[in-house]
Parts: structure tokens; C-alpha cells; sequence
């Protein structure tokens, strides 16, 4: 929302001053001095006052950052029925409320609310704007970037597509702004092909990928492809192309994007061109620069599937939340797949080894990388994880600690038919995936680099 005075308020409110008060963490004091002007307004224009939309919206900002969500809720709802009521249901100026709706929403864990919050604000710009208009970009990225956070991949690479395409209408296919939508088109392949949780043969985690109110979103040219690693490549390469032809790029601009394009080499078991690319940056960009921070002094995690939680339902009626942890240790191969795990310690029961264990076999790093190129590396990981304290369900964490197998056979850990995990034997190691186009060539390339 602007900072600009709202129309008929006083010359001594001092929006942006309490804006930044709240940001500094003197909200209890700019609410005080919002609350007074709020009502200041209302005797002297009105409750339906115009003036009311930013002081009303502050108060929520305030409410929010002291930890009151419902009161804050309520200030937003207020602000954005004022807005609409004042300057038009469609009105683009209420967006920076909705806005606000949709990160609280995301704060208190309500994704579902937070989706629709962020939809209706897009839907508000392309009915003010126009489809075609390049100032909805901002609007595409954010809601495109939310379904990427859920995983939601396809209406995400609709959005990413369309702005994409708006940008080559206006001949801006190769310029700076279309980075970001290129990166995006590769992030959905990725998650496609790499989804963050454990997939299952039920149709409710297939409709959750596919989950979106918009109207104006058409996913008609969209399918699932899951090892579409050539579209990715495309995305990836075209990215350093703009960058290249930029003459204001900086070296450590390539060097990302260059990375950004091994990584995905990895991934899909191309170790070859990865090795190649990831020792190039290094003798181009950390090696010539005398201090540069190295990306590669430490394996970086790459892709690693959530282990499916604990689902035991509480005896209590008020159980206690408590968390629990697991160290594993394991080396990280030139491959960036992982062998020889071995459980360092756990706390307070070994519930979610077994899960823990099967998704890091699963799970890829980017390898150490010094002039010699990529290295064997060892590394540990700890993973913090909740359960309930009633002593039902501790019961059954440990039934399922003792016999492992058994969750594995109903299903509850084991991952998809199309993901299985990958050898230890780093020779062998490839994406061993029937529906994977490249195969042999995984197979070949993995046996050379061993």
C-alpha cells in the first residue's frame, strides 16, 4: 500500500514513521498511536471513511507482529471491506491487504486459506490490468513461487509459462526479467521428478498436486512427464545465455547459473557433465579469486524426501507435543548419493530411524569440489521431528521402532514403485527408474565415472 497520506487525514500522522516503528519492534506504541487515529477519523468522516484503509491495515501489522492473529485478522477484513466498498470490488489498490491475509495465513499454518488469498489477489490485478499486462508479473511470480512451496507444480508451471510468454510477445524473451520464470519452469520439472514427500497409489495425494480455485489458469497443455530432463536443461541453459549476453552480469551471476545447471546434471545422473561444469566454476570463479566463498567446501543437500511422519492418534485429549531426533552419519559419493549410513544416536526412541535412513538413501548432495574435482566426502545429518507424549502412542513409536519391516510392508515408510533407492556401490549408482527415458545413458556414464 502507499505511504502516502490517505485522503482527509491529519498532516501530523505520520504513516511511514509507525510503519517502521512496528518493524523495529515498537508495536505495543505505534498500536496505541494507530487506535487513536483510527477513531479520530471515524467521529470526524465516518466509519465508512476512505481514510480509515491505512491506519486499520497498520493496526493489523501491529496486532500481527505482537502475536494477536485473530484481532490483526479482523483490522485486515475491516481495511479491505473499506477499500472495496470505497474504490471498487476489483480495486488493484487492495492487493498489498490481501497480501497481508495470505502471509498470516502462512504463519498460522493455513495453507489452504493462504492459497486463496493469494489466487483472489492475482484474479483482483488481471481484472484491473488486463492478462496480457507486464505489471502482472510480480503478482505470477509470487503465486507461482506459493504452489512451488507446495509442491503444486503444475499450475505453478502454467503461471511461470504464461509470464513467459507475455515477456516473448514484447520481445523480452532474453532479457533479465525472464530469468526468474525460466529458473521457475526448471523448479517444477525438478519437483515433478523429486517430489519433497513420499509419494503413494492414493487418489488424495494425487488431487493435491492439482489443487487450485483459479479460474484463469488453464492447465490444458500441462502434463505429468516425471523425467522431463531435457525441458529443465532448456530453462537452465537459456538462463546463462541472458546472462552471458548481459553486460552487467557479474562472474558470480554465471558461476550460479552454471551450478544451478551441474545441479540438475546430478540430479538426473549425468554425472559426467556434472563433474565438468562443477570443475569449471571452480577453476573460473573460486580458484582465480583470492577470499571467494567456495559453494563446494561442503556437501550441499540437494534433494532429500521428508520422511513420513508419525501418524499414531493421542489418547489425550491434551497430548504433549514433544520432539525427537536422529543422527545419522554416511559418506557422500562423487555421485552425490549417499552409502554406509550409520545411526549416531537418537532421541528418544528409534521411531523414525528406519524412515529417516530410507529417505537419505534417497537424497542427493552437490559433492565437495577442489582443484582435483569432485571428492568422497563424509557427512552427518540430524533430523528433528515432533510426536505426542501420551503413552499410547509411545507404545506404538517403539512397536514400530522394533519392527521396522512391518511399517514398510503397509506402506507407511516406503517410497513410490518410481523412486527406489539407489546402490551403495557407486559404480552402479543411477536413477534406476523404468518410466526414465535415459537409462542406458545413466548406466553408462555412472559405470564410466566409477
Amino acid at each position: 500500500m502507499s505511504q502516502a497520506m490517505s485522503p482527509g487525514t491529519s498532516p501530523e500522522t505520520d504513516y511511514t514513521f509507525l510503519a517502521e516503528q512496528i518493524k523495529r519492534a515498537e508495536a505495543t506504541e505505534a498500536l496505541e498511536a494507530l487506535l487513536t487515529q483510527t477513531e479520530q477519523i471515524r467521529l470526524a468522516q465516518g466509519r465508512y471513511a476512505l481514510a480509515l484503509v491505512e491506519p486499520l491495515t497498520l493496526s493489523g501489522d501491529a496486532l500481527a507482529e505482537l502475536g494477536n492473529v485473530t484481532a490483526a485478522l479482523d483490522q485486515y477484513d475491516h481495511a479491505l471491506h473499506l477499500s472495496r466498498a470505497n474504490l471498487g470490488l476489483h480495486n488493484p489498490e487492495q492487493t498489498s491487504i490481501v497480501y497481508r491475509q495470505a502471509d498470516l495465513y502462512k504463519k498460522m499454518g493455513d495453507r489452504r486459506r493462504a492459497r486463496q488469498r493469494e489466487e483472489y489477489a492475482l484474479e483482483v490485478m488481471i481484472r484491473s490490468l488486463g492478462s496480457t499486462n507486464l505489471d502482472l508479473l510480480p503478482n505470477m511470480t509470487r503465486l507461482a513461487n506459493f504452489y512451488l512451496e507446495e509442491s503444486n507444480f503444475l499450475p505453478a508451471r502454467a503461471l511461470f509459462q504464461r509470464g513467459l510468454d507475455a515477456l516473448r510477445a514484447s520481445g523480452l524473451s532474453n532479457n533479465r526479467d525472464a530469468i526468474p520464470f525460466l529458473q521457475g519452469i526448471a523448479a517444477t520439472y525438478r519437483i515433478e521428478r523429486f517430489p519433497s514427500v513420499y509419494y503413494f497409489n492414493s487418489s488424495r495425494d494425487a488431487d493435491a498436486n492439482f489443487e487450485t480455485d483459479l479460474r484463469s489458469i488453464s492447465m490444458s497443455q500441462e502434463y505429468i512427464t516425471l523425467n522431463n530432463f531435457s525441458a529443465g536443461e532448456r530453462s537452465l541453459q537459456q538462463v546463462i545465455e541472458i546472462i552471458q549476453q548481459d553486460e552487467t552480469s557479474t562472474p558470480q551471476a554465471l558461476a550460479g547459473a552454471l551450478t544451478d545447471l551441474a545441479d540438475w546434471h546430478l540430479l538426473f545422473g549425468r554425472f559426467r557433465e556434472a563433474h565438468t561444469l562443477y570443475q569449471h566454476v571452480y577453476t573460473e570463479t573460486v580458484a582465480q579469486e583470492d577470499g571467494a566463498a567456495n559453494p563446494f567446501a561442503e556437501p550441499e543437500l540437494l534433494y532429500f524426501p521428508r520422511p513420513r511422519q508419525l501418524s499414531q492418534t493421542p489418547t489425550d485429549s491434551k497430548p504433549d507435543i514433544l520432539r525427537g531426533t536422529v543422527a545419522v552419519g554416511f559418506e557422500v559419493l562423487k555421485s552425490g548419493r549417499t552409502r554406509r549410513l550409520e545411526t549416531l544416536s537418537y532421541e528418544p526412541d528409534k521411531a523414525m530411524e528406519h524412515s529417516l535412513r530410507r529417505s537419505l538413501r534417497l537424497s542427493v548432495y552437490r559433492p565437495i569440489v577442489n582443484a582435483e574435482g569432485p571428492q568422497i566426502a563424509n557427512q552427518t545429518f540430524t533430523y528433528n521431528y515432533e510426536y505426542y507424549g501420551d503413552a499410547r502412542a509411545q507404545a506404538l513409536r517403539q512397536a514400530l521402532a522394533d519392527n521396522p519391516d512391518e511399517s514398510s510392508a503397509d506402506g507407511t515408510d516406503a517410497p513410490s514403485d518410481a523412486t527406489p533407492a539407489p546402490p551403495e556401490n557407486e559404480t552402479e549408482i543411477g536413477l534406476e527408474n523404468e518410466a526414465e527415458t535415459a537409462a542406458e545413458t545413466v548406466a553408462k556414464d555412472a559405470s564410466q565415472s566409477g
